[in-house]
């Protein structure tokens, strides 16, 4: 599980430092957008009249819709580096809640199966304890991952001209900046506490098993070792 969980960990991280290097890099979007807007409003009043007149001047309206199209021709290299931006950062999003989520379902999960065991075979209740406690120790470093990165999006979409509904969509530019560095920061730490979690977790469960299996033999009933010897003669037998 750790290994999985830091291969994970590891993508989400690096897919966060790319759409954040896209953001940075990838042009002033509000700024030409707002530069753009202006630009274009007479060329676009002009071409509402022309269309308007009894005798439309076709001459004149291809010259218009030229201008026009020169115009947002300016703005297409950056408004398609913001577009890879956007959907980089849904998926980046998706990315880092599925290790999250991860994390979390894994440590209800076995920390359920530890109850479970203790129960059946009486063992001591200090597993139940550490397992809780492991439980309780990584699960807010998860929360805050989730929390942190639904904040990021949430101010990257306030600070998107393009589909925000303020209209001071640009102060929320620099905030998402630096929440994005804040929040990479936030994850790097907390996919290191979780990692050490999910290490001391499966120690724990590895001694669980070790215990069961020694009260298995005892008891005489089927171990782990009789199952696999029954495998190697089975392969013998039908090789």
């Amino acid at each position: 599980m750790s290994r999985y969980f830091l291969g994970l960990a590891i993508l989400s991280l690096l897919l966060m430092l790319a759409n954040l290097g896209i953001g940075l890099f990838g042009g002033d979007y509000n700024g030409q957008f707002t530069e753009i807007e202006k630009e274009s409003q007479p060329v676009r009043r002009r071409l509402v009249e022309l269309r308007a007149e009894l005798r439309p001047n076709t001459a004149e309206i291809e010259k218009e819709s030229a201008k026009l199209a020169e115009i947002f021709g300016r703005f297409t290299p950056t408004r398609d580096w913001t577009m890879v931006h956007v959907l980089l950062g849904v998926t980046t999003g998706l990315v880092v809640l599925l290790v999250n989520c991860l994390a979390v379902t894994y440590f209800i999960g076995t920390a359920r199966w530890c109850r479970e065991v203790v129960e059946t075979y009486s063992f001591d209740e200090k597993y139940i304890t550490r397992s809780d406690a492991i439980k309780g120790a990584a699960l807010p470093y998860a929360i805050v991952g989730i929390v942190a990165t639904i904040l990021l999006a949430g101010l990257g979409a306030a600070s998107y001209r393009g589909a925000s509904i303020l209209s001071n969509a640009e102060t929320f530019v620099l905030p998402h900046h630096i929440a994005a560095w804040l929040t990479i920061a936030a994850l790097a730490w907390s996919y290191h506490i979780q990692a050490e979690k999910i290490s001391e977790n499966s120690a724990l469960i590895e001694e669980i098993t070790d215990e069961v299996q020694r009260v298995r033999k005892e008891r005489g009933l089927p171990t782990k070792e009789d199952d696999e010897e029954e495998e190697e003669e089975k392969e013998v037998e039908a090789a």
